[in-house]
């Protein structure tokens, strides 16, 4: 009985030793099953990722392929508006001169508008001479320590009743430790500035309507009236501190320029030939005048006396201004040789201004006595009868 016992335990123990072995090999075809299906996926799941890739990379290829012999057509339309200076910007010129390929592939970029791939590069040199002024904030100790127990708590009595004060994050509600604006010291200062600016702009006729109100409306930066946030206790403050900043600089009177009294003297001719080059256009002037008196006088009476002799100092003038003329072209420096010509020119000039006044005086004779003529004329060819619409002397008007 026990070994028939014994052998059905055994039974029963190979019995289950193969059902385990059975479940075993199940679940390894299970696991099997499943990581192959998990592979799957993935390779399925990298196709598109994979696909992209290639296509991405075959569109960079093809952008960075755009050139001359790929598209020689917009190569040679981009040629010539580089050529164009009307249509070519000079900012993109040092551009073109580096990379034309790259400046011809953002050309297509923008739709072929030479105008919108331009940058503006500014660059900008400026001197100016500012003057800062301020406040600057200090505690109740400092300000008595610098103006000393009297001026210093008046100072902070005046400070407190303005407002212009704030409290000490560190120490809130402690009388001590608030902070008083008080006067800074102004500085004028001399800046110079060297400085390249690069500037996007951009134009737009139908602006979007909420981006212009977050801009300029009560909460945007742009809004009217706008000013930096002040660290300050009460709106009161605020109002006396923005007052007091407010006082902008004054602008000087401009002076109207003086009035030039001195006046620059003429600088005279000091030697001989000076002199002679000096004197020719007045020879010219002065012969030229008496010539035209002289055939003016030529009706005049009494007038015959002078106008030979107004002709003859014409002659006389052209004769010195001739000699005088040959000696400056020949460089000659010797006085003697200029002084006989200078000192005759000198006498008739002074002969000449008295046969002037001579001339005009009987050229204005002439005048008066043509006008006396004309008018005894005029009263010698008006008619003795009366108009028929006058009536004579004893006849009644009918």
């Amino acid at each position: 009985m026990k070994d028939a016992t014994k052998d059905d335990d055994d039974g029963e123990d190979s019995a289950e030793g193969s059902d385990d072995d059975e479940s075993s090999e199940e679940s390894s075809e299970g696991s099997s099953s499943d990581s192959g299906e998990e592979e799957q996926e993935a390779e399925e799941a990298s196709k598109p990722a994979a696909s992209e890739i290639a296509s991405a990379a075959k569109t960079a290829e093809e952008v960075t392929k755009r050139n001359s012999t790929t598209n020689k057509r917009e190569w040679d339309v981009f040629s010539r508006q580089c050529l164009d200076r009307k249509k070519f910007p000079v900012s993109l010129a040092s551009h073109l001169q580096r990379d034309k390929t790259d400046l011809f592939n953002l050309w297509l970029d923008n739709n072929q508008d030479l105008q919108k791939v331009a940058i503006v590069v500014e660059r900008s040199v400026e001197q100016k001479t500012t003057s800062r002024s301020g406040f600057e904030a200090s505690k109740a100790r400092d300000i008595i320590k610098m103006y000393g127990e009297t001026k210093g708590q008046k100072l902070v009595k005046a400070l407190r009743a303005k407002g212009r004060f704030y409290w000490d994050d560190d120490f809130p509600e402690d009388e001590e430790e608030i902070f008083y604006y008080t006067h800074a010291r102004r500085k004028v200062l001399n800046d110079n500035s060297t400085a390249n600016k690069l500037k996007i702009e951009a134009h737009e006729s139908n602006p979007d309507t909420a981006l212009v109100a977050s801009l300029t409306g009560e909460e945007g930066p742009l809004h009217a009236g706008a000013m930096p946030g002040m660290k300050i206790d009460n709106i009161e403050g605020e109002k006396d501190l923005a007052l007091a900043l407010s006082n902008g600089g004054t602008v000087g009177k401009i002076k109207p320029p003086k009035k030039k009294t001195e006046t620059t003297e003429k600088v005279l001719p000091t030697t001989s030939k000076e002199r002679a080059e000096a004197v020719l256009d007045d020879i010219l002037k002065d012969g030229g005048a008496a010539r035209k008196l002289a055939l003016a006088l030529a009706h005049v009476e009494y007038g015959d006396s002078l106008k030979q002799e107004l002709m003859d100092f014409s002659a006389k003038m052209e004769d010195l201004y001739s000699s005088l003329q040959r000696l400056i072209l020949k460089k000659v420096t010797k006085a003697k040789k200029y002084d006989p010509f200078l000192n005759e020119v000198e006498e008739r000039g002074a002969w000449y201004k008295k046969a002037e006044k001579a001339a005009r005086g009987l050229l204005a004779g002439l005048k008066k006595k043509k006008k006396t003529t004309t008018k005894a004329k005029a009263g010698a060819a008006a008619p003795d009868k009366p108009s028929e619409g006058t009536p004579e002397r004893g006849e009644s008007k009918q």
